[in-house]
């Protein structure tokens, strides 16, 4: 599994990029769960959200895609969209990636599989976003 941190800072605040997470990055509609970043790895099967150093959720990748011109009018710095399939919220949102030896750096942090297995124990999950054919299942 490849799993990366990703590094979130164009939010004002925390509750806005939890808002993000909950409500717009998976809609009904397809185009809706495209994550833009300025990340461009391949093979990433995990993205670790982070905010201000703060995990807050994990991101299941279903695949990778070129921004369409809607995508750089929707955020003009994408580089890479990815297709997010899934969004997992952390219970514990106080919990930072320097608490696991992890260290943010320009191209997203990669995150060893027993490291990402260690978060999700301690974080624990509180919500389950699934994008499906006929909209959001939360759980």
């Amino acid at each position: 599994m490849h799993i990366r941190i990703f590094s979130n800072s164009d939010f004002e605040r925390t509750d806005c990029a939890l808002g993000y997470l909950h409500y717009s990055l998976l809609q009904h509609d397809q185009r809706n769960r495209r994550y833009r970043q300025t990340y461009n790895i391949n093979d990433v099967d995990r993205i670790i959200f982070c905010y201000k150093g703060e995990l807050l959720a994990d991101l299941v990748v279903e695949g990778k895609a070129e921004p369409t011109e809607e995508d750089l009018r929707a955020w003009d710095k994408t580089l890479a969209v990815y297709l997010i399939s899934q969004v997992r919220i952390f219970e514990n949102r106080t919990t930072h990636e320097s608490d696991y030896g992890l260290h943010h750096n320009q191209w997203g942090t990669a995150v060893p599989e027993e490291v990402y297995n260690r978060i999700i124990r301690t974080v624990g999950i509180e919500e389950t976003l699934t994008h499906t054919n006929s909209g959001v299942v939360r759980s």
